[in-house]
């Protein structure tokens, strides 16, 4: 029984919303992406590859869309995710449901930045355009030093 506890403990953030690709090649993020396909009634997602990006679109029931889009570095890995919903409410629950994983530990640092800990070297920064329901994920290259001064310490 201790088994399944820990089995769920350490893969269901895997399977959440909230998973990231960061670091992951393109080619790599689209096969994991493909084997995602949501499975749910009403849901269907694409998938676009452009020269840059990979844009991965999930339409829900009526005209519920969300787009993440993937943008990688000159090395071809994941650096940044940009999630773009309908609606502010929308918004708020998707960028909820990777605040609560709790293994990232995120710190809220200003009214719309979020960094994880500091192995994990991820920022969460919210659009300021009110009218734009999105998000960014960035892979960061920080210091010890510059993240406690983000920190405040």
């Amino acid at each position: 029984m201790t088994r399944l506890y820990l089995f769920l403990l350490l893969f269901l953030p895997a399977i959440s919303f909230g998973q990231r690709y960061m670091n992951f090649t393109k080619s790599a993020l689209k096969d994991s992406l493909a084997a995602k396909n949501e499975k749910k009634k009403g849901v269907t997602t694409s998938l676009k590859d452009t020269k840059d990006d990979l844009i991965y679109t999930i339409k829900g029931p009526g005209t519920d869309q969300t787009d993440i889009i993937y943008s990688f570095d000159s090395l071809g890995r994941c650096l940044r995710e940009k999630v773009i919903a309908g609606c502010d409410t929308c918004i708020h629950s998707k960028l909820q449901s990777i605040l609560n994983i709790q293994s990232y530990k995120w710190k809220k640092i200003n009214e719309n930045q979020y960094v994880s800990r500091f192995e994990d070297r991820l920022m969460i920064e919210l659009s300021v355009n009110k009218q734009e329901h999105s998000f960014y994920i960035h892979r960061m290259e920080w210091t010890q030093l510059l993240y406690d001064i983000l920190l405040g310490k």
